[in-house]
């Protein structure tokens, strides 16, 4: 991810399709509360303020959420892969059910035939010798050197909505999907 100014990296006059083009992963925080105009025709059109204004919200949400996606970038400044706490914890639970002697997750990407990527995770007891390491909130993770040019810049949430809850990655580096949020990439757990 390129360098970027932290300081007031998203403002509320920039479009909400230019922000997601910047910063995918600043979907999230805008979809969790209830703003779904990211997918939206006019979302190339309105600015962050129309869009959250026009949901009904007040300014001071407009605020939270500029505070919330300005610290989401800050975080992901030169960052390999981000995992949020929520994502560890899931993880680390899972993991620990599963086996007790697993050790953490061993990350591996590949681009299927419509040149997405798939991720492909594994609870390890080791990790590979040339593995990429990163830990965060007590996790374990291995990334695999033709992995990481991929998933750099990446970050894992654990999310719950209607349609069931998991894992979901935002990857900046990932081919461009539909607004819906249809197209991407696949995952699996071995």
């Amino acid at each position: 991810m390129s360098s970027i100014d932290i300081e007031n990296a998203v403002t509320k006059d920039m479009t909400i399709s230019n922000i997601i083009e910047k910063f995918p992963y600043a979907a999230d925080a805008l979809k969790s509360r209830g703003i779904h105009c990211v997918g939206c025709g006019v979302s190339s059109y309105e600015t962050l303020e129309q869009g959250v204004l026009g949901h009904g919200r007040k300014k001071e949400e407009l605020d939270e959420i500029l505070e919330e996606i300005n610290l989401m970038i800050s975080e992901m400044k030169d960052a390999v892969f981000v995992i949020t706490e929520r994502a560890a914890k899931v993880i680390l639970e899972t993991m620990t059910e599963e086996d007790p002697e697993y050790f953490g997750l061993q990350i591996e990407v590949s681009t299927n035939c419509n040149c997405s990527f798939e991720y492909h995770f594994k609870f390890v007891k080791e990790f590979l010798d040339d593995a990429h390491l990163v830990e965060q909130h007590g996790l374990k993770v291995g990334i695999g050197p033709d992995s990481l040019p991929m998933i750099k810049g990446t970050r894992m949430d654990y999310v719950m909505s209607v349609q069931g809850a998991g894992l979901k990655l935002s990857n900046p580096n990932s081919a461009k999907s539909g607004g819906c949020g249809c197209g991407g990439g696949g995952s699996s757990f071995s």
